[in-house]
Formats: structure tokens, C-alpha cells, sequence
């Protein structure tokens, strides 16, 4: 939710205590730096760390959710990389796509209506 309302101070310190819960060192070790790169070199660097981690991660990351991680830090042409990657891969998360308030202000894009037209989905 905090990710959403660009409370990103809060989100990352949320989600550092949910590595935590875990118990996993792996899940907690990748964590602890993305919060360090949070702490020292702002909210874009983390994000774009934790995109990294979670690719190179043995568990499976929804390129939807790393699409995510870059609109929020405004990386348009980043985004829809993935976006397209999610596509491909048929990515089930993708459906919400049309009311992600993370990519609501890339709509706009006509990269967007094409992803949605492929899909099949209203614009």
C-alpha cells in the first residue's frame, strides 16, 4: 500500500521487516541492501537494486512486478520492457494492469493501448 502512495520510506521499511519475518538469509541478506542503497543513495538506486536482486533471486519474480519498480522510479522505457516481458511470458498478474495505480500515469503511452489491445482488453 505505502508503495502505491509513494510513501517509499515507509514501503521499504515495511517490506525490510517482511524479509525479516521469513527467517530465509537469502530473502533477508537481499533485503538488507536494498535498504542500505535506500539509506544511502535514495529511493530510485534502491528500487532499481531490488529489481536486480529479485531477477538474479532463485525464487520467481512477475517481470509485472519489476515493471512496477521502474514506472515508480520513472522509468518509462524500462517499464514497458518489462511490461512486454510479462506479456510473453504470460505473466497471470498482468491482468490487473488496467488499474495499477503504479502505471496510471504512463497510460498515456501508446505502448500502453498496444499491451492492452494484444491482451485483448478494453482501453
Amino acid at each position: 500500500m505505502y508503495f502505491a502512495q509513494h510513501k517509499y520510506p515507509e514501503a521499504f521499511a515495511e517490506w525490510k521487516e517482511s524479509a525479516a519475518d521469513t527467517g530465509d538469509p537469502d530473502v533477508i541478506n537481499r533485503w538488507n541492501t536494498v535498504w542500505k542503497t535506500f539509506q544511502t543513495s535514495g529511493q530510485l538506486a534502491a528500487m532499481q537494486t531490488l529489481a536486480v536482486l529479485q531477477i538474479q533471486a532463485s525464487t520467481y519474480v512477475p517481470p509485472s512486478v519489476i515493471a512496477d519498480i521502474y514506472f515508480a522510479a520513472g522509468e518509462r522505457d524500462r517499464g514497458f520492457a518489462w511490461l512486454e516481458r510479462a506479456y510473453n511470458e504470460r505473466d497471470d498478474t498482468l491482468e490487473g494492469i488496467r488499474i495499477d495505480p503504479v502505471v496510471a500515469p504512463f497510460r498515456s503511452d501508446p505502448r500502453f493501448a498496444d499491451l492492452l489491445r494484444r491482451m485483448g482488453l478494453p482501453q
